[in-house]
């Protein structure tokens, strides 16, 4: 996800150890996201990223903060690395399409709302199939037509099958 080209990076370069190693750690932990959304508050963060006592975190974040490395909505209980979107993009259209499918699992906020655009812009060829996901799953507003109520004779199945409905018996 790091490219080594971000170790160029003169906000990187510029951070304190403790600052570079939190970094490094939310890069690493269980709940950031492909692209690098992390959902958690900054007690349950700074205890997943090594136990650091909340002091500490909280001047290594604002350090990164302040370089614009990261960003952070703790009411909405979500931060952002910033760079991941640019150094990791979606490589095909399954990867556009998980991504979108997990910005609805974002809160709705403004910091969303930025990462969404982050991905967008990064997202290539495989922009449109992103928006798409993303809609479905309420990641993004979009002023698409809503989607074709289902075939008459079907029910949904929201546990079902790969198509997601089951049929009637006749």
């Amino acid at each position: 996800m790091l490219r080594p080209r971000r170790g160029d990076d003169p906000r990187v370069r510029g951070l304190s150890l403790r600052a570079s190693g939190l970094l490094f750690r939310l890069l690493l932990c269980r709940s950031c996201t492909t692209f690098g959304a992390i959902l958690g508050g900054p007690g349950a963060l700074a205890e997943e990223c090594g136990g650091a006592d909340s002091k500490e975190f909280s001047e290594a974040f604002a350090e990164l903060e302040k370089s614009g490395l990261v960003e952070a909505d703790w009411q909405n209980r979500i931060c952002f690395v910033t760079f991941v979107p640019e150094d990791d993009p979606p490589v095909n259209e399954n990867m556009a399409k998980g991504r979108g499918r997990a910005v609805g699992d974002l809160p709705d906020c403004n910091l969303r709302r930025k990462i969404v655009a982050e991905i967008l812009k990064h997202a290539g060829p495989w922009a449109d199939e992103f928006s798409k996901a993303a809609a479905n799953f309420g990641g993004v507003d979009t002023d698409e037509e809503p989607q074709e109520d289902e075939p008459e004779g079907t029910v949904s199945k929201p546990f079902g099958n790969r198509s997601g409905t089951v049929r009637r018996p006749s």
